[in-house]
């Protein structure tokens, strides 16, 4: 790995600026990348397991949900590669919310009507500052694809989303940060009639790591069990 490391930083070009991502879910459209931190994310090795979930249920969506957008990169995919007409995403850092605004920009999406940006904090109901899933669930028009990436809160979104659960065709995609909160999350949804399905970390991690703030990264899909979306 130090030695994939010094390579990377001897011959790959440092620097923030808008480059087009060349592979992967956002292949053509244009990021501002350091690709010294962001290489994998030009290359279309950004979060790989997990992209043929969005390629195949998010086609034909009506609404998409961003938590935990970010530097926006599935809120671009949600604008520029689906059909959805309502895009959800909720960011609260600043600095993040930034960095998605640039990335709008760049791709002429910055001014969409679809897109709304809410900067507060999705968490349970009893949580002070924070907004719940649950305060868009009127505006949900099924299909819906939500994606969670709360750093470690999943638990406490999935809490304050009961009304969204018991939608039908909503498909649920959650990064987990720890073995317990996994447990928890795939607990709550169980309980809610969903099926759950764990994605495995690609054997070539081993080799092409992620940079992640926390040992225990997975993503887990959810639907209703009444659907065959997921054993398709």
């Amino acid at each position: 790995m130090w030695i994939l490391s010094r390579l990377k930083d001897a011959f790959v070009p440092g620097g923030l600026r808008p480059r087009k991502v060349l592979c992967g879910l956002n292949r053509g459209l244009v990021m501002w990348l350091d690709l010294r931190h962001d290489l994998q994310r030009q290359l279309g090795l950004y979060e790989r397991e997990i992209s043929y979930m969005f390629r195949k249920y998010a086609r034909n969506i009506n609404t998409a949900v961003d938590v935990g957008a970010g530097d926006g990169f599935y809120t671009l995919y949600f604008l520029a590669r689906t059909s959805a007409i309502n895009v959800f995403a909720f960011e609260p850092s600043e600095e993040a919310r930034r960095r998605m605004a640039r990335n709008l920009q760049a791709n002429g999406l910055d001014l969409d009507p679809r897109l709304v940006l809410d900067p507060r904090p999705v968490g349970a109901q009893t949580q002070v500052g924070a907004v719940t899933l649950d305060s868009i669930w009127e505006r949900v028009r099924t299909p819906c694809l939500i994606k969670i990436d709360a750093e470690g809160a999943e638990a406490n979104v999935l809490a304050g989303a009961g009304h969204i659960l018991g939608l039908p065709e909503v498909l649920w995609i959650v990064e987990t940060h720890s073995r317990r909160l996994e447990r928890e999350c795939v607990s709550l949804l169980s309980s809610r009639g969903h099926e759950t399905v764990i994605a495995r970390n690609a054997l070539w991690r081993t080799v092409l790591p992620e940079s992640r703030p926390m040992p225990h990264n997975r993503w887990l899909f959810a639907r209703v069990r009444e659907s065959s979306l997921l054993s398709a």
